[in-house]
């Protein structure tokens, strides 16, 4: 079972032992760590009202005089939540209607068997209703609150009431601002006494070291922000370098291989248009014609042999007609046994041959080049730049200082009624920020209005074409409205 446990800021020490017995007896504590400046908001707090089974109410001095702590108990009736009002300490309960309570002002085990009996008693938990609010009021009592301050009696328990209910309004985000102002008034009261001056100065104090630690981690985030955001951009850097790198090499690569190719194609080109060699071999036949008739017993030998080869060299011309002629002379020995020596002289005339090649120019044909000439159409326009006359112009500035009105209205009528400050007519300029007929106008920016008399004061301050904040209570729900204010909005009074 969920329990969610309302408590006044300055009794945590003893609403401490409730949580610790609540969470021994097995159900899951929502509890709440007070601190001032901290950024909790009061949708979270709502958000847990929601979602609790059992609403505890720490009953105290200071929880009954708490405005907070008032917002939390109404927003969980209006939820039908099962609420269980404990008594921590003697307090006066007069006009309340809590139901049956439980006395924990002592921790014991009769306090605490009576405590797990009053939650087994509890019905089961409601489901939410159909329609229910999600903010709560904080409007009106800030607005209660500043009227206390402003009207600060001697009374030193009042004093420290509303001392008390400015540091829990400091502890929620939405109204942090508007408590620190109404801190800087309750200060500069007159009545206020030493010892709630001295308590104040302690907030102060407290908020202080709040922001130099919320700064410190803000800083501190920045700072974490800061380093992973340069790994991620150096990560990056890298990997893009290695991808550049990459693609450099594959195109160097891809131009290599195809220089390559195209010298390959160009050798081909050149063998292929180079004429083949002509190889000539004249083998010369021998005539052996003897001068003499020798004797048949007579055999002479011998072996004559002789061979002429021209070879045609390419890329070298040649006339149309060229003659080869070759007439060696030998010289052949022939020696008879038993005989006498025989000299026999030959002469060996070999034929003359002529050879004709077909002429051929020089095959040093470079390779072809390929050119390609870019087309480009250049329409020269002869429209002409227009110039821009300067004249000067005698019209006067109209005075819009001294021609504004003095008061304005910003298109909103209202009225003074029991429920607030209603608004019964809406302008243009407040129709199109969002006001509606029917709309209770809680604040002006930071100043709380409850009359039209306070309402047209706060107005009267604003100047044109200014940005103005409304925040109005429509239905169940608070309304932020920016409006820009123009002139038709001023109007003479």
């Amino acid at each position: 079972m969920i329990v969610f446990v309302s408590y006044s800021s300055v009794n945590r020490e003893h609403v401490e032992a409730l949580v610790m017995a609540l969470g021994a007896l097995g159900h899951d504590v929502e509890f709440e760590i007070k601190i001032v400046g901290d950024p909790i908001t009061w949708r979270q707090v709502l958000a847990s009202i929601q979602s609790c089974d059992v609403f505890v109410a720490a009953l105290t001095s200071a929880s009954l005089a708490s405005y907070t702590c008032e917002i939390e108990y109404q927003y969980a009736q209006k939820l039908g939540k099962n609420i269980l009002p404990v008594l921590m300490e003697d307090v006066s309960m007069i006009g309340r209607n809590l139901g049956s309570v439980v006395d924990f002002r002592t921790q014991n085990a009769a306090s605490e068997n009576a405590l797990a009996q009053a939650i087994a008693d509890l019905p089961p938990p409601k489901s939410l209703p159909a329609k229910f609010p999600t903010n709560a009021n904080w409007v009106s009592p800030l607005a209660e609150l500043r009227q206390r301050i402003e009207t600060l009696s001697s009374d030193d328990a009042e004093q420290k009431a509303i001392i008390l209910n400015v540091r829990e309004f400091l502890e929620r985000h939405e109204t942090f601002q508007v408590a620190t102002s109404l801190l800087d008034l309750l200060t500069a009261q007159p009545q206020l006494h030493a010892d709630r001056r001295l308590e104040i100065e302690a907030i102060q104090a407290e908020l202080q070291r709040s922001s130099v630690a919320t700064r410190a981690a803000q800083r501190q985030r920045i700072i974490s922000g800061a380093v992973g955001l340069s790994l991620l951009v150096a990560v990056i850097v890298f990997i893009l370098s290695q991808v550049f790198f990459r693609l450099r090499a594959e195109r160097s690569a891809s131009v290599a291989s195809t220089a390559t190719a195209e010298s390959i194609a160009a050798t081909q080109f050149v063998l292929s248009q180079t004429p083949p060699t002509a190889t000539s071999t004249n083998t010369p036949t021998s005539t052996l014609t003897p001068t003499s008739t020798p004797t048949p017993s007579s055999t002479p030998t011998f072996t004559p042999s002789a061979t002429a080869t021209v070879i045609l060299a390419t890329n070298t011309s040649v006339p149309p007609t060229s003659t080869f002629t070759s007439v060696p002379s030998l010289t052949f020995t022939a020696t008879a046994t038993p005989f006498p020596t025989l000299t026999l002289t030959f002469t060996l005339v070999p034929p003359t041959r002529t050879f004709t090649p077909t002429p051929r120019p020089p095959t040093n044909t470079p390779l072809p080049t390929l050119t390609h000439t870019p087309t480009a159409t250049v329409t020269p326009s002869l429209t002409p730049t227009p110039q821009l006359a300067f004249r000067p112009t005698n019209t006067p500035l109209p005075d819009l200082i001294n021609s504004l009105p003095k008061s304005v209205y910003v298109g909103i009528e209202v009225e003074d009624t029991t429920s607030g400050l209603l608004v019964t007519s809406v302008g243009s300029t407040a129709e199109a920020a969002g006001v509606k007929e029917g709309d209770y106008v809680l604040a002006v920016d930071l100043d709380i209005v409850t009359t039209r008399t306070q309402f047209l004061d706060v107005m009267q301050t604003r100047n044109p074409f200014s940005r103005v904040t409304l925040r109005v209570r429509r239905g169940g729900g608070i309304q932020i409205l920016t409006i820009v204010l123009s002139a038709n909005d001023f109007t003479v009074s």
